[in-house]
């Protein structure tokens, strides 16, 4: 932008904000020094590209890790019906094991009934 188009601005600015905050407002534009420029942005997003890239390979590295130490749906509800089948052999082992109990347990009270 040219000097003159400079120049311009700022009288407008003060013509409609008034000195002060026309020389506030004008002071917090960036001078042509720190305009970034067409390569700068460039440079930028190229880096942004690369760790962009980095990130999607570290959430890709994640969910592989995630998959290897927990289990699927499918692999608890196998686990579950293992579990049920595990349950149902030691209730029906269980309720053997109790009328054998009660059966032996009733012959030896008949025993001693018998012999009193």
């Amino acid at each position: 932008m040219s000097v003159e188009r400079h120049m311009e601005l700022q009288d407008r600015l003060r013509e409609v904000l008034g000195e002060q905050p026309a020389a506030t407002l004008w002071g917090m534009l960036p001078g042509r020094d720190d305009l970034a420029t067409k390569s700068d942005i460039s440079e930028v997003e190229n880096t942004l590209r690369g760790e962009i890239a980095e990130l999607r390979t570290d959430v890709a590295t994640l969910r592989t890790e995630m998959a290897h130490r927990y289990a699927t749906k499918d692999d608890l509800f196998a686990l579950s019906d293992r579990f049920n089948e595990v349950m149902s052999g030691h209730v029906r082992t269980f309720i053997v094991v109790q009328a054998a109990t009660v059966v032996g347990m009733s012959g030896i009270l008949f025993g001693l009934l018998r012999f009193s």
